[in-house]
């Protein structure tokens, strides 16, 4: 049961008595704000006249994908922004494609999801996520003053921010949040002393984060180039030619693939099996009883794992399962066994999560 108080004036002011309305996060979330304006805080709104800064407006674009050899730009989702290392979801054509520029992010850019699902977080744009075309389905708040800007971002990235975003949004179906939202947002400022401390750490949470990952990137670039580099004989719609005898216990293609078998072929002579050298596991099924966060402990899967801080986490009861068994360790590889393939990503720390069945693990 969730219990919260709510003074008579403000039940009479909204016109609503329904408990619902009130104990909802967004509803106490903005009562903690006029509260702490009758104590003399001082607000300022996240954007519009006098204001931190400015929202672009988001349009539609027409995305044009890139043919193979013509000039393009690698284009990344709303929630691909979240992972760690995002990758390429797309190549858009530069040719084909009006406005790719102003959806380019310039560093310390603030992009903030604005429908679906994920609606609510927001991600700082640094030197990496530029080099990448972001969806129009993605607000752009710019504030000039970089300590603005970075306790702006600590601020709507609190639960008590979160809260505020999504108390304004619309939609029958698809939720949205409009500039006009995230303009009316009145981020607190306290006393300077706190405030210098906040954009201190957010500036270096953000500079390691942003230098983590050119390295991170570089890494993989230069190790990627050190293996087998085979190339397509001819191009994927011709099909191939596969012995009946070959098959074995595989009838999927991808397995079967040339290009797969020519790669497979390559690692033959020196390579080694993954077996040989780690412990591989598929968790077994378990029934899942979700619980409010302070009652379990957070379940991830799939794209969560590749998330810098994961978003939309659930928690689960103690009962479902003995958590020892699931639970991911530092040096952990876990990957998705299931759906469209993504990206492995060694556990950088221990995320005290639960890992979902179907998530093989490699330690």
């Amino acid at each position: 049961m969730i219990v919260a108080p709510v003074r008579s004036s403000v039940a009479f002011a909204q016109g609503r008595l329904d408990a619902k309305f009130h104990c909802s996060p967004g509803v106490q979330a903005n009562e903690h704000m006029v509260l702490l304006k009758a104590a003399g805080t001082r607000f300022s709104r996240v954007a519009g006249e006098g204001a931190l800064g400015s929202v672009s407006p988001t349009t539609r674009t027409k995305r044009v994908y890139a043919a193979p050899g013509e000039e393009a730009l690698p284009y990344l989702r709303p929630y691909d922004v979240f992972d760690y290392l995002p990758q390429a979801a797309d190549m858009l054509s530069v040719a084909g494609s009006n406005g790719l520029d102003r959806l380019t992010p310039k560093p310390g850019t603030i992009l903030q999801t604005c429908s679906g699902r994920n609606l609510g977080p927001l991600v700082y744009a640094d030197s990496f996520i530029s080099r990448f075309v972001v969806s129009d389905d993605m607000l752009r708040l710019n504030i000039d003053d970089e300590a603005d800007r970075l306790y702006a971002l600590t601020f709507l990235s609190t639960p008590t921010g979160q809260a505020l975003l999504t108390r304004s949004k619309t939609g029958n179906v698809i939720d949205h949040l409009s500039a006009d939202d995230l303009a009316a947002i009145e981020v607190p400022f306290f006393d300077r002393k706190l405030t210098t401390s906040i954009v201190s750490k957010m500036r270096k949470a953000v500079t390691l984060r942003e230098s983590a990952r050119l390295r991170l990137d570089a890494l993989v670039t230069e190790f990627a180039q050190q293996l087998p580099q085979p190339s397509r004989d001819r191009p994927m719609r011709e099909g191939w030619t596969q012995r009946a005898s070959s098959l074995g216990v595989r009838l999927d293609a991808a397995f079967h693939d040339p290009l797969v078998r020519a790669i497979r072929n390559a690692f033959q002579s020196d390579g080694v099996k993954v077996g040989d050298v780690a412990e591989t596991f598929i968790p077994g099924r378990y029934k899942r009883y979700y619980v409010e966060s302070a009652y379990g402990r957070p379940i991830v899967s799939g794209r969560q794992l590749l998330q810098a801080k994961p978003v939309n986490l659930r928690y689960i009861a103690s009962r479902s399962f003995d958590f020892s068994v699931y639970e991911l360790s530092d040096g952990m590889i876990a990957f998705g066994a299931e759906g469209a393939p993504r990206n492995e990503l060694p556990s950088p720390r221990s995320l005290r999560a639960i890992g979902r069945p179907g998530l093989p693990t490699i330690t």
